[in-house]
């Protein structure tokens, strides 16, 4: 009875708040005033900057697509993906799993090949729409060279 005594009396007392006085306000600076500072050469920034459009080595000289720009085209067309899986889901419920696909895109933007190249799903027919629909994305035309890339796509109800 004693120990809650203790807890309880200063129960209505409220919070004295954060005495803000006894804080020091001339911080910063002093113990950085004694130290050096060296200067080194790096051969990193010969390369360029960092991000946007990646130079392969190859035959030409021309820059290739970025990762982001594949990424966006398939992001603007993952509703119609999207909507083969559901359409076979139908069929099968228990259709999960990742779908990996070629692509060769061209300068011109069209997609002129895509394969399979793995595939979770056991569904020859829905891979075949899968094909059938990337073949129809249309890339921005730009003066890149030929690539080709793997695209891995995670099908799972949601």
């Amino acid at each position: 009875v004693v120990e809650r005594a203790l807890i309880t009396s200063r129960a209505g007392s409220g919070s004295s708040g954060i005495n803000t006085a006894e804080l020091s306000r001339g911080t910063g600076g002093q113990g950085l005033a004694g130290r050096a500072t060296t200067q080194i050469e790096s051969p990193i920034e010969s390369f360029g900057p960092a991000g946007g459009d990646v130079s392969r080595a190859g035959v030409s000289d021309l820059p290739s697509r970025s990762r982001e720009e594949i990424e966006l085209v398939f992001d603007r067309n993952k509703g119609a993906i999207f909507a083969l899986y559901n359409r076979a889901l139908r069929q099968n419920p228990a259709l999960v799993g990742k779908v990996v696909l070629e692509l060769t895109i061209e300068p011109d933007g069209r997609v002129s090949d895509c394969a399979v190249v793995s595939s979770e799903l056991g569904d020859p027919e829905l891979e075949r729409r899968l094909v059938q629909r990337v073949l129809l994305f249309q890339f921005e035309a730009k003066d890149v060279e030929r690539i080709t890339t793997t695209k891995p796509i995670d099908f799972f109800p949601a």
